[in-house]
């Protein structure tokens, strides 16, 4: 879903903070600002960078384009107009591929009906059950959302919203499935600097729909914090799940270090949008799910 880290300021972000969000190594900032002029960084009362905020919303619409195959020479310094228009953001709908319903919520949040959101999300749960309701109506819409809020289509507090009622609905559901404690749990959790928990729920919920235990210690988890708690839970595996500007070098060092400090028995899971972009790419007994069905077969022939 959404990244949005705050520095101690309420208007600008440190480079680390940055990078985290948009993905953007901060090697590759400082080059784009000798190069091209942008970003335009202020210094703090310690001679650090930081970054308004307005200028980090440009730099997620600029990783976008890169990643879609623009060259930095063509958008870097480029104004927020011009870069939405290249991305195509103008569009009042994320996509064409939203059910009707799902879309039904992309409006409602729009207009401020919480009303409307909870209902729809009620309804297509027990429509389509859990495991069905997870992977084919949440994974295509938690990822619309989070790319109009990242393309300025949705405010923050509406994507927060949806969030929030989604988590609700799916600890509400979880809570009402039998587990099979006589099996080692799954450690779920999210890498330091990752403060999305929404993934980790729709994990949870595959986890639950087969009865196998699993453990969440939400977001931003110290990697020395997850070893210890995954050896304090006798985890058989650590699951993290990773958005899309989460996969930054950081994150892949992060990765790496966590799999030399578990034990060897110890299963290291990967999902989310990031997970697959990680570079360097992480070992190759680390598994990587890109989607949730690929998680959903896995755990069927656990």
């Amino acid at each position: 879903m959404y990244c949005f880290y705050m520095s101690t300021t309420d208007t600008s972000l440190h480079i680390a903070a940055v990078e985290r969000d948009t993905g953007i190594p901060k090697d590759t900032l400082r080059v784009w600002e000798r190069r091209y002029g942008f970003p335009r960084p202020m210094r703090n009362d310690h001679g650090e960078r930081t970054y308004p905020l307005d200028q980090v919303a440009t730099l997620r619409l600029v990783k976008q384009l890169v990643d879609s195959g623009h060259r930095p020479n063509r958008v870097v310094g480029r104004d927020e107009g011009e870069l939405r228009d290249l991305l195509g953001a103008a569009e009042a709908t994320p996509g064409p591929d939203l059910s009707a319903e799902a879309q039904g919520i992309v409006d409602a949040l729009r207009r401020q009906d919480l009303a409307h959101v909870q209902e729809t999300l009620r309804g297509l749960l027990m429509r389509r059950g859990l495991e069905r309701f997870v992977i084919d109506t949440l994974a295509p819409l938690a990822s619309a959302i989070g790319d109009a809020w990242a393309g300025g289509r949705l405010a923050i507090h509406e994507e927060h919203l949806f969030s929030e009622q989604v988590d609700r609905l799916l600890s509400q559901a979880i809570s009402q499935l039998p587990v099979q404690n006589d099996r080692a749990p799954t450690l779920l959790g999210t890498l330091p600097g990752e403060l999305h928990r929404l993934g980790l729920r729709m994990v949870e919920s595959l986890f639950a729909v087969r009865g196998l235990p699993c453990i969440s210690v939400g977001p931003d988890v110290p990697v020395d914090q997850l070893v210890d708690a995954s050896r304090g839970h006798q985890a058989g595996c650590v699951a993290l799940s990773i958005s899309a500007c989460g996969a930054s070098p950081s994150a892949a060092r992060a990765v790496l270090d966590l799999r030399n400090q578990l034990p060897n028995e110890t299963m290291l899971w990967l999902g989310g949008r990031g997970a697959s972009r990680l570079r360097p790419r992480p070992p190759a007994v680390v598994e990587v799910f890109e989607t949730l069905s690929d998680l959903a077969g896995r755990l069927d022939r656990t």
